[in-house]
């Protein structure tokens, strides 16, 4: 890999097969620094690449550069379809397309959007336990949903016996 510098941004680029390798404060001062994010992306243009579907054969686990164990595979920022190969403790690879892919999520507000999706998540969750504890109070916190059956059910025999079939 051959070390290259874009802008104020420090990376590795693999000269045979066009990929990128950021080490994990660099990426990580990447995604806050829209002007870093800007020239990056007017070298490796502005618009994302199609993400095509993976077959099962075209999924590639990658080594780390700095301690060679196998990397993680995951979905960039949760939401963007987009999965990278990430050493938490090292860095981040990226094959081609996928950099420039990362830049228009987050250039679009992809991130702002994961965050806003994990506190609505976070704030249902609250919500049900309180639900839960308003219900049942008695009932251990890992319990999630307490089902009650009311009069104004429908006491048909075959929903009857599925209810009870679930609830115990």
């Amino acid at each position: 890999m051959d070390p290259i510098r874009v802008g104020t941004t420090p990376m590795h680029q693999c000269s045979s097969c066009a990929g990128y390798w950021l080490t994990t404060d660099v990426f990580t001062a990447l995604c806050m620094n829209r002007e870093a994010q800007s020239t990056l992306a007017s070298t490796f243009g502005t618009t994302a690449a199609t993400l095509g579907s993976l077959r099962a054969s075209d999924v590639r686990y990658r080594r780390c550069a700095a301690c060679q164990k196998m990397m993680n595979r995951v979905n960039f920022g949760r939401v963007s379809g987009i999965v990278i190969d990430l050493c938490k403790g090292h860095g981040v690879w990226f094959d081609p397309g996928e950099l420039r892919n990362v830049l228009a999520f987050v250039s679009s507000g992809g991130l702002e959007r994961m965050q806003a999706s994990e506190a609505e998540f976070r704030s249902l969750c609250r919500q049900a336990r309180s639900f839960d504890q308003r219900v049942s109070p008695g009932v251990a916190s890992d319990v999630r949903w307490q089902m009650r059956l009311t009069s104004d059910m429908d006491e048909s025999p075959t929903l009857a016996r599925l209810l009870e079939t679930l609830l115990t």
